[in-house]
């Protein structure tokens, strides 16, 4: 037992070697000139409950609804989860689905400009 797994391990090795030392296919990775950010701002979403009462503050889902609204071309979203989770089921009747508010703006940009 203690042979096969000294050998899973050495595989194991041999494979995280070959994969860390291997250059990509020609046209795998490119690289484009440095292009300094010129605009960045820290966006954050909050949640408390201040005297008694759940305060709810969305800068993220605000600014992104803002940007598609402003696309005039094309929009580039990197989102991770996309989904229907959150909003009423988490944090209670007060709020909507972020998902479902983001997917309604991008389809009225859609229809706006096709």
């Amino acid at each position: 037992m203690k042979f096969l797994l000294a050998g899973l391990l050495v595989i194991w090795i041999l494979g995280v070697v070959r994969g860390l030392t291997r250059r990509p296919p020609s046209g795998f990775a490119q690289q484009g000139p440095w292009r300094p950010a010129t605009r960045v701002e820290f966006l954050y979403d909050l949640t408390f409950t201040r005297d008694g009462r759940q305060v709810v503050e969305q800068r993220i889902l605000t600014t992104m609804l803002d940007e598609i609204e402003q696309a005039e071309r094309f929009i580039v979203i990197n989102i991770f989860l996309f989904n229907g989770i959150g909003g009423r089921q988490f944090l209670g009747d007060d709020l909507e689905s972020p998902v479902a508010r983001f997917t309604e703006a991008l389809i009225a940009a859609r229809r706006r400009r096709p």
